[in-house]
């Protein structure tokens, strides 16, 4: 059995429903696992833990030939449970979402080091982590692991559309979204004085403020993006379902992301696939990724040099080549064949 652990959520719904639509097609029999605030819309083969036993049963009584594969590793309930269990170290494979493997950054406090204890004397034993080449080099600098590195991509439901091919009209409202959540590492405030020369021009700003970050911070975002841009700001505080958020998207011009590390890779993929400029950070592990597949996106310290024609500007040939590599990248054949050989890589020790 092949056991995947993981918070309940919209990406690790889809990848159940992926793996369910294609089980005749993908290696192992397989079981899910979850924990978090909200319970799975369908419990079919699947378990939701709500106290640390009945998480830790699972690795205390697992068979030999019984795998756990951790899409994030976040939770204090899975640290004890790794952390008391190390015979099981060998049969982990530790999917990196980006904030578990960011985690030794944040506050240093009592409950944290505690924490930290936990997962560095977890993280460094596991057999296999799955992540981008970049994330998987900082795992190897700051938790010393020795896993073999695999490589992985979770599904992604684009809207259905061809490639966007079009063009901008005089008068047209240029729509701008920021960020992807309320959380600080958004860098949000930065980007609003980059923008700011543009706050005359025909400018609209979405910033989604609908979860993560402190009320504080909420306010001071709200507070210096109104003060800039005045009715061209427009506060996202209302949580949007799917098929909404997606018709939203669609939208969108301009993406500017300015995250210290890999995030919003949702966001970003959707909108290249839909031919839309995207600004990420410099020297982040995203960069090598998207390299890697040939995508074209822009990086955010050049909104400094561009006048907002060429701040929008994404040629008809960029728009699709991202197109058609994400259509292939995402696609149900290559996705179960990367799937298909991380399960029976995962089995063979």
């Amino acid at each position: 059995m092949i056991y995947h652990i993981g918070e309940v959520n919209i990406y690790m719904e889809r990848f159940v429903r992926f793996m369910r639509q294609n089980k005749t097609r993908l290696e192992g029999e397989h079981y899910y696992v979850f924990y978090g605030n909200k319970t799975p819309k369908d419990l079919d083969h699947c378990k939701y833990v709500k106290n640390l036993w009945a998480l830790l049963k699972l690795f205390l009584f697992s068979k030999q030939e019984d795998r756990f594969v951790l899409h994030s590793y976040m939770y204090p309930w899975l640290y004890l449970s790794c952390f008391l269990t190390p015979w099981n170290s060998k049969k982990i494979l530790w999917v990196i979402w980006g904030g578990d493997l960011y985690f030794y950054n944040e506050e240093k406090n009592f409950k944290y080091k505690c924490y930290e204890f936990l997962r560095r004397h977890t993280i460094n034993r596991f057999r296999y982590v799955m992540g981008v080449e970049g994330d998987f080099i900082l795992a190897q600098k700051y938790y010393k692991i020795r896993g073999q590195h695999l490589n992985g991509l979770y599904p992604m439901e684009f809207i259905n559309t061809s490639t966007n091919e079009s063009v901008l009209k005089a008068g047209d409202t240029i729509n701008i979204l920021v960020g992807n959540s309320a959380d600080p590492s958004n860098n949000h405030i930065e980007i609003f004085y980059l923008l700011e020369k543009f706050k005359n021009d025909n400018i609209k700003l979405y910033v989604p403020l609908s979860y993560g970050g402190t009320p504080d911070y909420i306010n001071e975002v709200d507070r210096i993006g109104t003060e800039l841009f005045g009715e061209k700001y427009i506060s996202m505080k209302e949580f949007m379902e799917i098929n909404r958020y997606n018709e939203f998207l669609s939208t969108v011009h301009v993406l500017v992301c300015n995250h210290e590390r890999q995030q919003a890779l949702g966001n970003i993929f959707a909108l290249l696939y839909l031919g839309k400029k995207v600004y990420i950070k410099e020297g982040i592990t995203t960069v090598d990724f998207f390299n890697s597949y040939g995508l074209k996106f822009s990086f955010v310290h050049d909104i400094d040099k561009f006048s907002l024609e060429e701040f929008i500007y994404l040629s008809l040939e960029d728009k699709r080549k991202n197109y058609e590599i994400l259509r292939y990248i995402y696609s149900s054949d290559h996705l179960i064949s990367v799937w298909s050989n991380i399960f029976q890589q995962i089995k063979s020790i």
